[in-house]
């Protein structure tokens, strides 16, 4: 099951309809982080002019509700690594050219093993999700 499949079935069990407005902007979100409804909806207008700023907002609290969007300032789709069928999710990049690619799982599994070991965590909590910024180009 793919990242949207997941969302669009959390959509579905909160009683949403999925109508080609919320599926372009599902795909629209999925595609890259955004900052703000004006983001998101700028984009999504481009490519439907039926698109109104109103259908962002619903539809952003509808996802935030359903738990896949933060609501931290970040309009990033999210689903935990260890929920999804993700191989190499993640690469991180180093400044000598190396490069690491990990599962979703890995990434989380040394994350985790991080903050416990610096003390940020206990080791009975666990994580829910994990919300990026993207970075500055």
């Amino acid at each position: 099951m793919t990242e949207k499949e997941i969302i669009i079935e959390k959509l579905k069990e909160s009683g949403c309809r999925i109508t080609k407005q919320r599926e372009l902007l599902l795909d629209v979100m999925l595609q890259k982080g955004f900052n703000c409804h004006k983001e998101v909806y700028i984009t999504a207008h481009a490519i439907d002019k039926t698109i109104g700023l109103a259908t962002v907002y619903r539809f952003v609290n509808k996802l935030q509700e359903v738990g896949v969007v933060s609501e931290k300032g970040l309009f990033r789709v999210a689903c935990c690594a260890q929920k999804c069928p993700f191989n190499d999710s993640c690469m991180i990049e180093f400044d000598n050219g190396k490069v690491y690619e990990l599962t979703g799982e890995e990434f989380v599994n040394i994350l985790y093993n991080g903050l416990r070991i610096s003390g940020k965590i206990e080791d009975d909590e666990q994580i829910m999700n994990i919300f990026m910024k993207k970075c500055d180009e």
